[in-house]
């Protein structure tokens, strides 16, 4: 029963993951992990005779380990009123809806200042329900300057109104493209992601003054990570039509003229800089795909593989040339549904700060051969790293392969038909209970020890 739970719970992890230096959202879904905590709480009223404003809350919106989107989530809101009358005078009585910085939440380990998400990434939904109508009056706007406040709603309880009640549902969510702090670079650790936090509160104040919305902030431009634009998104649409990968080292001229000459492009670096670039060109044995180019004139540099190749369902071939992988951390759903990928040479990646691979190769269903060796001693959390990889036979690795940062009973290897942990003691994949599954067969096969991964050395050619 209780390796039945464990097995469950896997579908309740929250990993969290960021496509980092000089790659973007261009190549699929990208996730960052962070820690919301809503900071404190306030009370306001305004009451005089007649006269009155009142701010009531109902809930309390509190995230953990949320990951950034394009929209917010309808389960996580936070609920508030405000009623009033207004009957002895022939003044409006006026209120604004402010955000403001929350305390640094008691959590551990422990936060500072430093760890706290720029106000600009954190974005506000806001529905307003008046006499029975639901509006949204702010949608998905972004304030900087919080440590003061900023109003992002004004309204007024008019004047000769008995009674009066406004509802609110406000929205918080992180935009899919974001930094920590200050930082001037994307190249965060796992540490610095552990700790990221967002503290938030709001106020409302109400008086006889006409009030008005702060201007929300417009630009968002973050270091390494490409702006959002029609034609990313004409690429981003055409990744299940995607047949190669190529991560090349060029010189700026070719590179430029390349680029200039592509109709569907963008440039991967903040601001526009032009020093990596990516675009579609034709593919010439199938003229329906297409091949996807990253380039620049120096190395391109990952840290956080989330996502990065997720849904290429029709990519057959990635040459690594020119990418360096010494900073990845998180390759979770790295390679997932990429369904035509028959081999995959990681060779040439340097997996030394590789922490955690969720799902790194799930429905990879033609994958036949894998080469890990270069996983290396870091401690891997590997949870469905290989899940519904039915055409998988053999996972070479090397005796540096560690998965002890996996829970016990948490699948590593599920609906893996084909696999064979080889010679001396072959291993045959099947599930007798969930020890087949986790860590305990995620091990090279050996005369006394069962296990589903092969040593390297048996590699024919090696």
């Amino acid at each position: 029963m209780e390796e039945n739970l464990k097995k469950k719970n896997i579908k309740k992890l929250i990993l969290g993951s960021f496509l980092g230096i000089l790659i973007g959202s261009l190549l699929g879904t990208t996730y960052a992990m962070f820690t919301y905590e809503r900071g404190g709480s306030q009370n306001s009223k305004l009451i005089t005779g007649n006269i009155y404003m009142r701010y009531k809350e109902d809930t309390t919106l509190t995230l953990h380990d949320a990951m950034p989107s394009n929209t917010y989530d309808s389960n996580n809101k936070f609920e508030f009123t405000i009623d009033g009358a207004n009957t002895t005078t022939n003044k409006d009585v006026w209120y604004e809806i402010k955000v403001k910085r929350g305390e640094i939440p008691e959590l551990t380990p422990t936060r500072s200042e430093e760890n706290r998400i720029a106000d600009k990434f954190i974005k506000y939904t806001l529905v307003e329900e008046k006499d029975g109508v639901e509006t949204i009056v702010v949608d998905g706007e972004s304030w900087e300057g919080l440590t003061t406040g900023k109003t992002i709603w004004v309204d007024k309880i008019e004047k000769n109104k008995p009674s009066e009640t406004h509802k609110y549902t406000l929205y918080m969510w992180l935009s899919n493209k974001i930094e920590i702090g200050n930082s001037a670079t994307a190249d965060f650790t796992i540490n610095d992601w552990n700790k990221a936090f967002a503290s938030i509160k709001v106020d409302v104040n109400g008086d006889f003054t006409e009030k008005t919305v702060d201007e929300p902030y417009q630009t968002v431009n973050v270091i390494n990570i490409p702006n959002p634009g029609p034609t990313l998104k004409f690429v981003s649409e055409q990744k299940a039509n995607i047949k190669e990968v190529y991560f090349n080292k060029m010189d700026e001229t070719t590179m430029n003229t390349r680029y200039n000459a592509a109709t569907i492009k963008a440039d991967l670096t903040a601001n526009n800089e032009g020093k990596v670039l990516a675009w579609l060109e034709e593919n010439t044995d199938d003229k329906t795909k297409y091949n996807l180019i990253i380039a620049s004139d120096g190395k391109t540099y990952l840290t956080m593989g989330g996502g990065l190749f997720e849904g290429f369902s029709s990519m057959t071939n990635i040459y690594f040339n020119n990418l360096d992988t010494s900073r990845l951390w998180f390759a979770g759903t790295m390679f997932k549904d990429c369904s035509s990928l028959t081999t995959l040479n990681l060779s040439s990646f340097d997996t030394s700060s590789l922490q955690q691979t969720p799902n790194m190769f799930t429905n990879c269903t033609s994958l036949t051969e894998l080469d890990l060796s270069s996983f290396g001693s870091h401690s891997l959390f590997a949870p469905e790293m290989f899940k519904n990889c039915t055409a998988l036979e053999t996972i070479y690795v090397s005796s540096l392969w560690n998965t002890t940062d996996t829970s016990q009973g948490i699948p590593i290897f599920v609906n893996n038909t084909a696999l064979i942990g080889k010679a001396p003691n072959g291993t045959t994949y099947s599930f007798t209970d969930y020890n087949t599954e986790d860590k305990t067969y995620a091990v090279i096969a050996t005369n006394t020890t069962p296990g589903y991964l092969t040593d390297v050395s048996l590699k024919t050619n090696n």
